[in-house]
């Protein structure tokens, strides 16, 4: 069984899926800011998110400031999930490709 925060991060995430959260990274690739456009609280706005030392997401919602849970969190970490899965998949179709390039 779920515990109470695990059953609010799993709400939370399928509000940011239903809801097609957008996330947009901030000065670069590396970056650890990112933001979210608000699309229900305050149409127009857009809410902070960024990682802290520890890698943990925060976000300036209200949701978030609330419950420290929210769809713009929840979406930052599938965008950062997705993102880490295309830099590995890049990173071993280069060792495929480089393991080719020695047979000739």
């Amino acid at each position: 069984m779920a515990t109470p925060r695990e059953a609010l991060e799993t709400r939370a995430r399928q509000r940011a899926i239903d809801q097609d959260v957008s996330i947009f990274p901030l000065a670069g690739r590396n970056s650890r800011e990112f933001l979210s456009q608000s699309v229900y609280s305050e149409p127009g706005a857009y809410w902070q998110l960024w990682l802290d030392d520890t890698s943990q997401p925060h976000c300036n919602c209200p949701g978030f400031t609330k419950r420290q849970s929210c769809k713009h969190v929840e979406a930052l970490k599938m965008h950062l999930y997705e993102a880490h899965n295309r830099e590995e998949s890049k990173s071993k179709r280069a060792a495929s490709i480089a393991s080719l390039m020695e047979l000739f």
